[in-house]
């Protein structure tokens, strides 16, 4: 016998009834915390974008403010460039770096059930971060106790992409915690 609208529903016995809504509730339960660690996560991941964009903010601004602070050694043939130009170029292209070396892990990300996914969050994050190691990358190799600088911008802004796609290293521990939480909703 099945339902039909209309019609009265099959009646079920007490224990069946019963055993159907534990499994029921088990699922709920078993789905809402699924849920919530989807949405913590992505949560954290937004987090750490607006922190890292901060600091970005903060550096580019400290830059341009305090000419003084020479974060880093202008390269050969930029005479006349203002320092916090050059500084956002190399976090442009590190931002390029890391946005190259996220396609491939995020495409092969599975998607996951849940409203609150978060590929999206994941990619900007390391887009943002490969801004930040692209900086401290170009800071530590073109310092002058590390090397005589650098010959030109496009050779800066080459290492510049290399550092920015080395983000990979940074946030390959989120990307292990993403397939854990995926692996869990299998």
């Amino acid at each position: 016998m099945t339902f039909m609208p209309g019609r009265s529903p099959i009646p079920v016995a007490g224990s069946v009834r019963m055993t159907l809504r534990t499994v029921h509730e088990q699922i709920v339960s078993q789905t809402n915390s699924f849920h919530r660690d989807v949405r913590a996560f992505r949560n954290r991941l937004v987090i750490a974008t607006l922190i890292s964009a901060g600091a970005i903010a903060a550096v580019v601004f400290s830059q341009w403010r305090l000419p003084m602070a020479e974060l880093l050694q202008m390269p050969k043939g930029t005479d006349g460039v203002a320092r916090y130009a050059v500084l956002t170029l190399v976090m442009l292209f590190g931002a390029i770096g890391g946005l190259v070396a996220s396609i491939p892990s995020l495409a092969t990300t599975p998607r996951i059930a849940s409203p609150f996914s978060f590929p999206i969050e994941q990619a900007l994050l390391k887009v943002v971060v490969g801004s930040l190691t692209a900086l401290v990358g170009v800071i530590v190799v073109g310092s002058v106790g590390v090397s005589s600088g650098f010959a030109s911008l496009q050779s800066l802004l080459g290492v510049s992409v290399v550092f920015g796609a080395a983000q990979q290293a940074v946030t390959r521990f989120l990307d292990k915690r993403a397939n854990q939480i995926i692996a869990t909703s299998e």
